[in-house]
């Protein structure tokens, strides 16, 4: 992690982050390692349909179409996130951590989006474990991910 927050600091990059899922693990999880005020923006924890539509500006019909666990909700997130915070780089996770289905899709089906620039980067992960394993392992794999690309 302070890997990543002197990567960031070194390419002068923003980060804002919406979260459904996670519930702001991954803004939590960078926000825990000194220097993460100079890279990290703030981020949007859209746990309900109600606050992606009406905080974050995700259309109904996205949610309608596709359900809130869906590759096309995770892109609609980060592309609003990005545009709210005027950050260099978005990020968002969406998905179904358990215990039963949702949006008809099973436990561990998680969706991201990771927006560098003007570079998208879409992920879909089918993860086991528990819950909250479920969510450290999706905030760990992003991480990394995010990583690689600023390391380009």
């Amino acid at each position: 992690m302070e890997k990543l927050i002197t990567k960031l600091k070194e390419k002068k990059l923003t980060v804002a982050s919406c979260e459904s899922c996670t519930a702001g693990l991954f803004s939590s999880q960078l926000a825990q390692h000194a220097g993460a005020s100079s890279v990290l923006l703030g981020g949007i924890v859209s746990y309900s349909n109600k606050i992606k539509q009406e905080i974050v500006g995700i259309d109904n019909h996205i949610i309608l179409r596709n359900g809130a666990v869906s590759m096309a909700c995770a892109i609609a997130m980060a592309k609003s996130i990005k545009e709210k915070f005027h950050s260099d780089i978005s990020i968002s996770f969406t998905g179904n951590a358990g215990p039963a289905c949702v949006d008809e899709k099973p436990v561990g089906c998680i969706y991201c989006c990771l927006i560098v620039k003007e570079e998208l980067y879409v992920y879909q992960w089918m993860l086991s474990g528990t819950r909250n394993e479920i969510r450290n392992k999706v905030v760990t794999y992003m991480m990394k991910e995010l990583y690689n690309k600023i390391n380009l």
